[in-house]
């Protein structure tokens, strides 16, 4: 795993949700635009002082900058999973049920 590719797909994940641009956050945080582009890049790693900045910026915990969902994402993957594994269930059942019923109305048209 590259953690600066993590952090920084997290980083640009968390910018866009905040509705700024990669210039907005570095005014706010205090730095230039390029090094939030590199940060987002994976090109450079981020300093305790500009996490921190960033951090207060996107209101964000850390440990959503490194990967790790927020439980807002968690909770939309978990229904996700549940809806599919319904609608397999559902669809399992359907099949085996589909050729009975033809073959029902069939033999019902013949007689």
């Amino acid at each position: 795993m590259d953690i600066r590719r993590v952090f920084g797909e997290s980083l640009k994940r968390a910018r866009n949700k905040a509705g700024l641009s990669q210039e907005n956050l570095a005014e706010i945080v205090g730095v230039e635009w390029k090094h939030i582009s590199r940060l987002e890049c994976g090109e450079r790693f981020i300093s305790a002082e500009t996490l921190e900045e960033i951090i207060d910026a996107l209101q964000v915990e850390p440990a959503q900058l490194f990967g790790q969902p927020e439980a807002e994402e968690l909770l939309q993957i978990i229904c996700f999973i549940e809806c599919s594994q319904d609608a397999i269930h559902t669809t399992t059942q359907l099949i085996p049920a589909a050729p009975q019923q033809h073959t029902a109305q069939s033999a019902q048209s013949l007689n």
